[in-house]
């Protein structure tokens, strides 16, 4: 009785769940539910869709039908459970049954011990206890996997609530952080917009008052020349208030200190899970003329996009720039391209920003002191103060100089000049256009070597360059595009000519700067095609300070 118990239980657990007949070979379900192929078929099926009886999850048709689905295995072991059970169950009938006859016809009662015709069904009995044992440790294998499949669901579900509950205070956080930079930006524009009105009233006041007393002024006699004069100066005041109330945008650079545009229409749900908000300040790393750019934002320096995302900023980026002695960042444990020949601490200088970067950075070349060609990632750098300029180094105009305080006097931005005094703030440099150049120490920085993206040409002083001139002279000017050590040379420039289809090679002391203000501490502007490259390569990877004491010499 028991084992027929037994069989009837698995039997009921062998049951489809929608027609309750037994079935040897049902269909699994991508939800893990079974059913058979017949209430399967009877299913409403709408788009390719269908849902689960059960669970009511819409599940797609497979190609080939509901017959293409896989059976299940476990209603596969069940019916050969059942089967072996069958076969024992009947076996051990057969067995009580011939023992009774036996015992009738000797007119003993059973199992008095005095006849066991039985014996010779023994091996029967023993593989039906075998085959018994079997069925009732399997029957507890599978209710235990029924409650632990249970409590795995639970604890699933449980898990992706949870991440769901984090995910959303992380983005919350970011929200309000984003937002509050918002603030604080339109804040900022209040105030100086109302600073500019108050300045618009007060000059066209004094200047409506200006014309008025002139047009009351009728003596000819009287001498004009300080009124005149007066009125001049009022006018000047009113072009000045009129020239910096003006938009002062104008045509975006590379080298342009930028931000995020505050625009409704911008706002993508992608911008929320950026290290990015409006208070973020980066620079133009490259531009093409549709204004098309690469930007260099803090913990964001693979972003790309066009001008129209921006706003000029009137604060500095404060990043490094190519020429600027870096280090890798303190709290960069260990930098994504490792450490290589160099080591925490150590200060190098800048020599190229590449247009390429995993995780939506850029790669970088820094020359440290022990290790020229060091490849990382520009979020690992920071920018490290230079030493103080002292009389008798090389100088030149700084780059982010567009008129000098005490102006030009015949030197350009490209003009090397010797530091022969330091004066507190002020200083004099010999420029071989100007021999005393007087202006301040902010004004000027330490000649660097050549970098990429400056323009360049052979020195004059060059007869034949290492690899031959390949049709290039001393009148050419090209952009250094990369620059790579030789084992044997020593450091070799690529250069792109205009007039020549390919990269032209050359040692880089072969070489005089033309325009270093061509990169402005970056490459500047770039072939519109290779931006575009950069700009699918970033999509694909997304599917976004000077002497106190005077010297001379």
């Amino acid at each position: 009785m028991a084992l027929q118990a037994l069989e009837e239980q698995i039997r009921e657990m062998m049951q489809c769940k929608i027609c309750l007949d037994d079935k040897d070979t049902q269909k699994q379900l991508p939800c893990q539910h079974t059913l058979c192929l017949e209430c399967l078929n009877s299913l409403k099926v709408a788009d390719s869709k269908y849902k689960c009886p059960l669970c009511l999850r819409e599940l797609f048709v497979p190609n080939g039908g509901f017959e293409s689905l896989p059976d299940s295995l476990f209603t596969k072991q069940l019916a050969s459970i059942v089967q072996q059970t069958e076969l024992a169950r009947k076996a051990s009938e057969a067995a009580e049954t011939i023992t009774s006859a036996d015992s009738s016809a000797q007119g003993k009662p059973e199992g008095d011990g005095t006849h066991r015709p039985t014996l010779k069904f023994k091996p029967v009995f023993d593989k039906s206890e075998e085959l018994l044992g079997t069925a009732e440790g399997k029957r507890k294998v599978y209710e235990e996997l029924v409650s632990d499949w249970e409590i795995t669901e639970q604890k699933m579900e449980d898990k992706i609530h949870s991440l769901l509950e984090e995910k959303v205070n992380s983005l919350k956080e970011k929200s309000e952080a984003k937002i509050a930079a918002i603030k604080e930006i339109i804040k900022s524009k209040r105030v100086t917009l109302k600073e500019k009105l108050e300045q618009l009233h007060s000059a066209s006041s004094n200047t409506k008052e200006m014309v008025e007393r002139l047009k009351s002024s009728t003596s000819v006699s009287h001498d004009h020349d300080s009124e005149l004069k007066e009125a001049s100066e009022v006018l000047q005041s009113l072009r000045d208030v009129l020239s910096s109330t003006s938009e002062s945008s104008g045509k975006f650079k590379a080298g342009d200190s930028v931000r995020l545009r505050v625009d409704v229409e911008l706002l993508k749900p992608s911008f929320l899970e950026k290290k990015l908000d409006h208070l973020s300040v980066g620079y133009i790393h490259e531009i093409n003329s549709k204004g098309d750019c690469a930007v260099l934002f803090p913990g964001l320096s693979g972003w790309v996009g066009n001008t129209s995302k921006l706003d000029k900023s009137n604060v500095a980026h404060g990043l490094p720039v190519l020429g600027d002695l870096v280090k890798v960042k303190d709290s960069v444990e260990e930098p994504f391209f490792k450490w290589g020949g160099t080591k925490r601490g150590d200060i190098g200088t800048l020599r190229e920003i590449r247009n390429r970067g995993p995780n939506s950075t850029r790669e970088v070349i820094v020359d440290f002191p022990d290790s020229s060609n060091w490849k990382g990632i520009f979020d690992e750098l920071e920018t490290v103060a230079p030493e103080p300029l002292k009389v008798g180094e090389e100088v030149w105009i700084h780059k982010a100089v567009h008129e000098p305080e005490r102006g030009w006097a015949g030197v350009t931005s490209n003009s090397i000049g010797t530091l022969i005094s330091v004066c507190g703030e002020d200083v004099v440099v010999r420029f071989p256009e100007c021999a005393e150049w007087r202006g301040l120490l902010s004004e000027i920085e330490r000649v660097r070597s050549i970098m990429v993206g400056d323009k360049v040409r052979v020195l004059k002083t060059v007869s034949e360059p290492q690899s031959g001139w390949a049709g290039i002279t001393h009148q050419d000017e090209g952009i250094v595009k990369m620059i790579k050590s030789h084992p044997e040379y020593g450091k070799v420039a690529k250069i792109d000519f205009p007039n020549r289809v390919g990269l032209w090679s050359c040692l880089l002391s072969e070489l005089e700067l033309v325009d270093r203000h061509a990169s402005g501490g970056s490459r500047g502007e770039v072939d519109e095609g290779d931006l575009r490259q950069a700009m699918r390569r970033h999509q694909r990877m997304m599917n976004e300070l000077g002497g106190q004491q005077c010297e001379s010499q």
